[in-house]
């Protein structure tokens, strides 16, 4: 870049500091786009928590159920599979029903 580009755009600088009203453009500007990419964070970071958060409880559903699938597979009463998953025994049946596992 040129000396007399650098000068240039040194005069423009100073033009524009001597200028309140396009300094507070400016500052008003940068300050919109802050608070946006600071709103965009936030916004990430809660979506990221929340999945997370409906990952796990999924995850611990999943867990419950296989559990659940297991002990009726080793002849265990609904009554007590239910009981011990927490769930009601009406779930539970329909789990059985739905593979084929005849338990009482």
């Amino acid at each position: 870049m040129s000396e007399a580009a650098i000068n240039t755009a040194w005069d423009k600088i100073e033009a524009f500091m001597r200028d309140a009203g396009q300094r507070r453009k400016y500052e008003q500007r940068e300050k919109f786009e802050h608070d946006y990419v600071s709103d965009m964070e936030g916004s990430w970071k809660e979506g990221r928590e929340a999945g997370v958060k409906q990952g796990r409880r999924e995850g611990r559903q999943l867990g419950i159920a296989h559990i659940a699938m297991n002990m009726l597979r080793a002849g265990t009463p609904i009554a007590i599979v239910a009981q011990m998953a927490e769930l009601p025994e009406a779930v539970i049946q329909k789990m059985a029903e739905e593979h084929g596992i005849q338990v009482t």
